[in-house]
């Protein structure tokens, strides 16, 4: 079924990018038709909305899609897929993977997903999942590559470049990470590095466009009067894109960053004039942009040997929309007439579906559109990847080539630099000193109110955790006097699982009930970094085991108990918890 539907997935794809709107349609309809039942239709039109950026589209249909599979985890991860797009719906992202992550509590695509939207809410949390995301796939070269940008964002450079690594060990052909570290190594200036690895990223996808732009950007560093431009330039940015950035906070209805850089950059050069005064505002001028065009030429000189220009971009574009012609006949020749059947999915009343969709979202494998990808656009076709085979050489050990790499020196623009700086002392020195001013060192008392801030927030962080456990006691407690008594629908009915609740229903007279009378809460646990999973040991009198009781946010949502376990998935948790409280 998997093949058929990713298949029917890339059709969508190339039909839009081919301009065919009503084909792309006409086939998620299709779907629909055969299979009216069944959630895969429908997130067929929900991708087909997607692709056009028609978001209103895509939440009918995802909700759709919701409606006819609310527990199926396939279905849960094509709705997720769609969600980290829309950010005024990151509430409903996360609302579907805490359901997936209550389902399934190592399913690390819904762990991976959480974790991208609590980042937003609560940085550390957010890397802390992230960190457990990588703990549970600690060779998945997308989810390695998505924490290194992430710490590159955040300024973490060093760390970053230890996970960058890990990320090209675990897949040194995922162009995609390639072209991400390659344009932030071009950023922190190590020019040698950007231009090695965007130049393996346009190895693997010469026909990418957006690592063909990337390139037509880095490649030319190779020239050091390219790399002189380069490093002005960003000497220059900095300052404005800080002040830019002030002005455009103070904004309550936002407008485009750009327009407000413009405006600074257009008010900066008003001020260099009156500064500098005419003359040499002129005479500087014309120097900068003489500069700008000659390492312009060089640029274009470079990029016309490699063969990486937009002349060639154009052609490119040409041959691109043919292929993709002829690659539409060959999937439409391929798929089947009768489609594979589906999964049925279990049918419910609308009252139970109505309770248990409220039971979900009052809770958190397209796996990742073929897990390990950058989702649903990023999978190969096998034409595609039968020409990589045939022109890809042995993989780059990068941590070899890392260290064989030695960046060009600094000199020339410390040079710029320096002639700058001494230039503007001589004309504005002797006003700056006038008016030079020492700074005051830090108070005493600053200084003892930051370390008295410290230790009352670690108190604070402290105190929260044992409130979560006492919370989750209590309501063990709570649960287990229910369970003597005999009135646990009653007592807690939205507090326990419905699986958990339809067990004691069924087993009223269970032997487990009498030994939780005379049981007590020994030790509790949470393995899982970052979530309110917890796990309550509970003893006899006599210092035997008696059971495990799993909370989720003050739910209970299983029991494990020698005697009371059924499947075989059950028992080995029972015995995996056992060994971890001997």
């Amino acid at each position: 079924m998997e093949d058929s539907f990713y298949e029917k997935v890339r059709l969508i794809k190339l039909y839009i990018n081919n301009g065919e709107i009503e084909r792309s349609k006409d086939l998620a309809e299709e779907a629909i038709r055969d299979e009216p039942e069944s959630y895969v239709g429908y997130s067929l039109m929900a991708y087909h909305y997607h692709c056009l950026n028609e978001f209103e589209e895509v939440l009918k249909w995802t909700d759709e899609t919701l409606n006819r599979a609310p527990e199926n985890e396939h279905a849960l991860e094509v709705v997720l897929r769609f969600y980290p797009k829309l950010p005024e719906n990151a509430q409903k992202c996360k609302e579907i993977a805490e359901t997936g992550l209550r389902l399934n509590p190592n399913n690390h695509t819904f762990l991976f997903h959480y974790a991208i939207v609590i980042l937003f809410e609560d940085q550390e949390k957010g890397l802390e999942l992230l960190n457990e995301t990588i703990r549970l796939q600690p060779e998945n070269d997308f989810y390695l590559g998505t924490y290194t940008n992430i710490l590159f964002q955040l300024g973490r450079n060093k760390e970053a470049e230890k996970y960058e690594q890990l990320a090209l060990q675990a897949n040194p052909e995922n162009s995609n990470n390639l072209l991400d570290f390659a344009w932030y190594a071009f950023q922190l200036k190590k020019y040698k590095k950007a231009q090695a690895l965007i130049a393996e990223a346009i190895r693997i996808e010469p026909e990418d466009r957006n690592i063909r732009r990337y390139y037509q950007i880095i490649y030319p560093s190779k020239h050091p009067f390219v790399r002189l431009r380069f490093d002005f330039n960003s000497i220059l940015k900095k300052p404005l894109i800080r002040i830019s950035t002030w002005i455009w906070t103070l904004f309550k209805q936002k407008p485009p960053f750009w327009t407000v850089f413009l405006s600074v950059l257009f008010l900066s050069i008003i001020g260099l004039y009156f500064l500098l005064g005419r003359n040499i505002f002129i005479i500087t001028m014309s120097i900068y942009l003489s500069f700008i065009f000659i390492s312009y030429r060089i640029s274009r000189s470079l990029l016309k040997e490699t063969g990486i220009t937009d002349d060639e971009e154009r052609s490119l574009k040409k041959e691109t929309k043919t292929t993709q012609r002829e690659a539409i006949k060959e999937m439409k020749q391929s798929l089947p007439i009768k489609h594979d059947p589906y999964p049925e999915q279990s049918s419910l009343s609308p009252d139970e579906l109505q309770a248990k969709l409220t039971e979900l979202w009052d809770s958190d494998n397209i796996t990742e559109i073929k897990e390990n990808t950058r989702y649903i656009e990023s999978k190969p076709t096998a034409e595609t990847r039968n020409r990589n085979n045939q022109s890809t050489t042995t993989a780059i050990d990068w941590s070899e080539r890392y260290q064989e790499l030695k960046e060009y020196s600094k000199w020339p623009v410390y040079v710029m630099i320096s002639g700058l700086i001494l230039s503007l002392l001589f004309r504005f020195g002797p006003h700056i000193l006038e008016n030079e001013s020492s700074h005051q060192p830090v108070s005493s008392e600053v200084q003892e109110s930051i370390i008295e801030f410290q230790q009352t927030q670690a108190e604070e962080d402290d105190d929260e955790k044992d409130d979560t456990v006492a919370d989750q006691t209590e309501t063990i407690q709570h649960f287990i006097k229910s369970i003597i008594e005999q009135n646990v629908a009653e007592e807690m009915p939205e507090l326990v699982s419905s699986s958990v609740l339809s067990m004691i229903e069924d087993n009223p007279d269970h032997a487990l009930f009498d030994q939780l009378e005379n049981s007590e809460i020994k030790e509790s646990f949470f393995p899982h970094r970052g979530l309110s999973i917890g796990y309550f040991y509970l003893e006899d009198v006599d210092g035997n085991a008696t059971a495990f009781i799993e909370v989720f946010s003050e739910n209970i949502m299983n029991i494990y108990a020698k005697g009371w376990s059924k499947t075989e998935e059950d028992i080995e948790k029972y015995y995996e918890l056992l060994e971890y409280v001997k």
